[in-house]
């Protein structure tokens, strides 16, 4: 009840009052590790000066639940209570690296850190491994490297272009360039720095997505991603600002860019295909952009 009304603190404590002897105690200490995490992520956005001591506090518990809920991962012999308890240790791994990227704890540098342990204790993981290297490229952008990050990212695409680990990676990647060219816009709206930023988010877009169309998984962020791309191809194709439709439009007229709806369109039938709604209406407007007006309607 504490959790469910944002008393992350008080939560905490109810949850540490759990004993050792209790069966849900690899749940509780897993509970007040994350309730202390999100106490220290509150006072992070209010940019209290108390956030540095939340935050050792938080990392403190997270590092001790995912002892407890290993050790408890090794004695059941339930498969399905093991892979939950496996995934709530890994949970708490995560946490931590975001942990230390909140404003006022700035501790991106041991990020890096955590990467590597990551990579090298979940070998072969393709999920764990891929929020690894997601973690270190925020690390990397978040120390302002981000040519590092870049190289790093091409690095593991020149390795294994179709790896779904590195597909998430690509994703943190894209966001960043995404929002940069945003304030670069903000600045000056033509600026061609922002067009080749832009044009590179956009490829990093289309590899965070391919793992995802592949297996016809249908996501809330996938309709993100294509409304991105929309709004991507009517700016290269040169569609007046404020515009928001094909309709009115040159009819016959074909985009110099249609690369852009082409994926946008792809992204959006997946989204669409859990019955988003959204989603269904951003395919039908990216297929009128391309002509397709049969396939709109």
């Amino acid at each position: 009840k504490l959790e469910s009304n944002d008393q992350w603190a008080d939560a905490a404590a109810a949850y540490l009052r759990v004993t050792a002897d209790s069966a849900a105690y690899p749940d509780a200490q897993y509970g007040a590790a994350t309730t202390l995490y999100k106490d220290a992520s509150r006072l992070s956005k209010e940019k209290s000066p108390d956030v540095k001591a939340a935050a050792t506090k938080a990392e403190a518990q997270l590092k001790k639940a995912e002892g407890v809920l290993e050790a408890a991962a090794g004695k059941t012999l339930d498969l399905e209570e093991k892979n939950s308890l496996e995934a709530s240790a890994f949970q708490c791994v995560s946490l931590t690296g975001s942990l230390y990227m909140l404003d006022g704890v700035g501790r991106q540098n041991d990020v890096l850190a955590l990467t590597d342990e990551i990579e090298k204790k979940y070998a072969g993981d393709e999920a764990k491994i891929g929020e690894a290297r997601s973690l270190r490229v925020r690390a990397l952008t978040a120390l302002g490297k981000v040519k590092e990050a870049e190289d790093f990212l091409e690095g593991l695409l020149a390795g294994d272009p179709n790896s779904k680990s590195t597909a998430l990676a690509a994703g943190v990647l894209a966001r960043t360039f995404d929002q940069q060219v945003s304030e670069m816009r903000a600045k000056d709206p033509k600026s061609t720095a922002a067009d080749d930023l832009w044009k590179q988010a956009f490829r990093y877009y289309v590899i965070s997505t391919r793992p995802k169309l592949a297996e016809g998984r249908a996501s809330d962020e996938l309709e993100q991603v294509g409304r991105r791309m929309l709004i991507m191809g009517e700016h290269f194709n040169g569609v007046p600002e404020g515009v928001t439709t094909f309709v009115g439009l040159k009819s016959g007229k074909k985009p110099v860019a249609p690369e852009y709806w082409e994926e946008a369109a792809k992204v959006f039938e997946a989204a669409a295909s859990s019955g988003n709604f959204n989603a269904k209406v951003g395919q039908a407007r990216t297929l009128g952009y391309l002509g397709s007006f049969k396939e709109a309607s």
